[in-house]
């Protein structure tokens, strides 16, 4: 009986023992009360484009895709909701701003491009910035060549 005792006290040390290192493990990694460590960032437009890649065939699906990200920096967010681009025949009036942008930018975050937040978030400071950049990279992809 004092063997099986024993056997018993080694097993609930063994897990204690595990338990302990778990916890501290998962103490070392969380991040600190009030701290953002990397969790993802608030605005929706900043976290869609953190890992976007562009995906545009055409040099008119280009221009098209310029010419959202340049209403999306310079319209209020009632005129752009309202706004229609062409799709990716280049049918126009097809397609609102956020089915643009979630059919040429691919991003593997979970954000709804079609949402009333992405719209809003994309009139704040960050979000402008992001879009200014992902603009240049569009302006840089255009073609530029004879008869233009």
């Amino acid at each position: 009986m004092f063997r099986s005792v024993l056997q018993y006290l080694r097993i609930f040390a063994v897990f204690v023992f595990g338990g302990l290192l778990f916890a501290c493990a998962q103490a070392q990694t969380a991040p600190a009360k009030g701290e953002k460590g990397n969790a993802a960032p608030a605005n929706l437009v900043v976290r869609y484009f953190s890992d976007a890649d562009l995906q545009a065939e055409t040099r008119q699906q280009l221009r098209e895709i310029r010419r959202a990200l340049n209403d999306a920096l310079t319209l209020p967010v009632a005129e752009l909701r309202k706004r229609r681009y062409a799709d990716y025949t280049m049918a126009p009036d097809r397609w609102t701003f956020g089915k643009l942008v979630g059919s040429y930018f691919m991003s593997t975050q979970p954000v709804d491009p079609e949402s009333k937040k992405f719209y809003e978030d994309s009139k704040k400071p960050e979000a402008t910035e992001v879009l200014k950049r992902r603009l240049a990279e569009v302006e840089e992809a255009i073609p530029h060549g004879a008869g233009e």
